[in-house]
């Protein structure tokens, strides 16, 4: 952010400046998607969603007074909606394109580039499988002395790690989380000692069944 009406786009490899981007006074969220060519905003009191072009220069409103979320995942524009639900458009028709269900007023989102989507709310980050609209997973945020601070999610490169920080006044905590189910095998097979079974998996996860579980010894 350069300040409190424009945003500033910078390389992620190198941090050159890409780009300025006026967003106006009143807005509580932005979006970038990977092809750096749109840029979402989240208008304030109910002014819906700003969608830049950053090619073209164009500028179009989506109308979504109760959203609280924006992002990307590939060419699709994501609008959370306080009441849960997550809409998915066509970024370049704006035409929506689908539906998932997600939490009542959850208030922050994060893709990973692969079909993942992470929304937060006060307490907790749910996982999202955007092709399904399945929920995967829900991880309590880290509390402290009772009370949780402000929160934001990120997958890391390849989306197979999902990282949250919570802050506080005068402190932070970063916490990490494993997605990759090759990884989560293993964490089973060396708690269990012995080979899974498809029922095991089942009851401590919502990810399909792995083809092999036996364990290597």
């Amino acid at each position: 952010m350069k300040d409190f009406a424009s945003v500033e786009i910078h390389d992620s490899r190198t941090g050159d400046l890409r780009g300025t981007v006026s967003v106006g006074p009143n807005w509580t969220g932005t979006a970038l998607d990977e092809q750096v060519r749109y840029f979402a905003v989240l208008r304030d009191n109910g002014q819906g969603v700003a969608l830049v072009d950053l090619v073209g220069g164009a500028t179009r409103t989506l109308p979504a007074k109760d959203a609280t979320g924006v992002a990307f995942a590939g060419s699709r524009l994501l609008v959370q909606q306080a009441d849960g639900r997550i809409e998915l458009y066509d970024a370049e028709s704006l035409q929506r394109l689908k539906v998932v269900n997600g939490k009542r007023g959850a208030t922050g989102l994060s893709t990973n580039g692969a079909g993942l989507l992470a929304e937060l709310d006060a307490t907790s980050a749910t996982v999202i499988d955007l092709g399904s609209g399945e929920t995967l997973g829900t991880f309590a945020l880290p509390v402290y002395e009772g009370t949780t601070g402000r929160s934001g999610a990120g997958f890391a490169p390849g989306g197979r790690r999902l990282t949250v920080v919570t802050e506080r006044l005068t402190d932070s905590l970063l916490a990490i989380w494993n997605l990759d189910a090759v990884t989560w095998r293993a964490t089973a097979c060396a708690t269990s000692g012995r080979n899974l079974t498809a029922a095991l998996w089942a009851s401590y996860s919502r990810v399909a069944v792995p083809d092999d579980l036996r364990c290597r010894r």
